[in-house]
């Protein structure tokens, strides 16, 4: 499977949800279909999380072109629904717009991080505990620090 692939079938896995969550909220709100801040930070959480636990993935065999593809797919296939979230006044297309400067951001670190890896351990067992390791840190880092990286944004 090729990094194109992969970073639009995870971007699907992360949207999905949200975006049977987030609509089912808006249709049982009786005073208007407002999603409000928890379903932006929802969303920037979880495709934080989806990034740093699927593009290390395709990391180690794909080209450096490859993989920021990847990381575009997987940033840009949750855009409809911040669309959605705009149009419906959950927030502010400035600060929409330095979520996923933010989310662009991390999934750079954490893909430059494995291509670093890579060329300074090739095909070794350390060079695997530290891919994993950098993949759960980057995972835990990305969701017990949300109300920090969250706040920046003013959400």
């Amino acid at each position: 499977m090729n990094a194109v692939r992969i970073g639009i079938l995870s971007g699907l896995a992360v949207t999905a949800p949200l975006a049977v969550w987030m609509l089912g909220s808006a249709a049982a709100d009786t005073s208007g279909p407002w999603l409000g801040p928890e379903g932006v930070r929802a969303l920037f959480v979880a495709a934080a999380v989806g990034a740093s636990a699927v593009l290390p993935v395709c990391a180690p065999h794909a080209t450096a072109r490859g993989l920021a593809t990847a990381a575009a797919c997987l940033l840009l296939v949750p855009l409809p629904l911040v669309v959605l979230m705009w149009l419906m006044g959950a927030a502010g297309a400035h600060v929409l717009a330095a979520g996923f400067g933010v989310l662009a951001l991390f999934a750079l670190v954490i893909l430059l991080i494995f291509k670093a890896t890579g060329r300074a351990m090739p095909d070794s067992f350390a060079r695997a505990l530290v891919l994993a390791t950098v993949q759960v840190g980057g995972v835990v880092a990305a969701f017990a620090l949300r109300d920090q990286w969250l706040g920046w944004l003013g959400l």
